[in-house]
């Protein structure tokens, strides 16, 4: 009895390590520079397009490590360095970004000390958790999230900006990407409520080929440069 027993307490064990190797797969590095993005919920545009800059703007883009550019083996390759590089010196860039950032705590964050005209905001990936159990942190309610970038909209067209919310970009396994989907929608659903300009930075990217790093959340170098490139696309600067 005792032998039987510990033959079922065995069997039971490897089904269950087994079970955590199949779901820990769907998050874990896979040992590769660019990965395919899983299917996601195409959204669609909102607001005025393209995007006028008045030369001599500033232009601030606020975000999470995938606008910050984390992990990055080459040096200014971040979409909103690239960015500036193709507008300056007519127009000037800064970013306000940190890696594990969510809405709430941009809210803390200090605005520059000149006040920006354009300010781009892309937020949502940490608030959703996306990576789940790989992480310390436990995901923001959608509702909360939504009340923390309303905020951020407001402070920034109280201040005189024009405001782009940017939808938070696919991801490298459906498990993650069914976490971050309402984070995604509800970015559009806070550009409508308070009339600002909203693009899915999906549109990047083909189908399933948002270049990610092996970690499946954090965009790559030519995944950086299409995201920049397609934004520049939806700008006018204006002399």
């Amino acid at each position: 009895m005792k032998r039987r027993s510990t033959i079922a307490g065995v069997f039971l064990t490897t089904l269950v390590g087994i079970g955590a190797v199949v779901y820990l797969a769907q998050f874990a590095p896979v040992g590769s520079s660019s990965i395919e993005a899983a299917d996601h919920i195409a959204l669609s545009p909102h607001g005025e397009w393209p995007l006028k800059i008045q030369a001599g703007s500033l232009v601030a883009f606020w975000g999470d490590s995938n606008t910050a550019g984390s992990r990055l083996k080459l040096r200014n390759a971040s979409f909103p360095t690239q960015f500036d590089q193709a507008l300056a010196p007519t127009v000037t860039v800064s970013t306000q970004a940190r890696g594990g950032a969510t809405a709430s705590d941009a809210l803390g964050w200090d605005d520059a000390t000149q006040a920006p005209q354009v300010v781009i905001l892309m937020f949502g990936s940490n608030d959703a958790d996306t990576r789940g159990i790989l992480t310390p942190r436990s995901p923001i309610p959608v509702g909360e999230f939504k009340r923390d970038l309303a905020g951020l909209v407001d402070r920034h067209t109280q201040a005189g900006a024009t405001v782009v919310i940017l939808a938070p970009p696919p991801v490298g396994s459906s498990a993650m990407q069914a976490r971050l989907e309402p984070y995604r929608a509800a970015a559009r659903d806070i550009a409508v409520e308070r009339g600002v300009r909203f693009r899915d930075t999906g549109e990047a990217f083909d189908p399933g080929d948002t270049p990610l790093q092996s970690d499946k959340l954090h965009i790559n170098e030519v995944g950086q440069a299409r995201l920049a490139n397609w934004l520049l696309s939806l700008v006018a600067v204006e002399e």
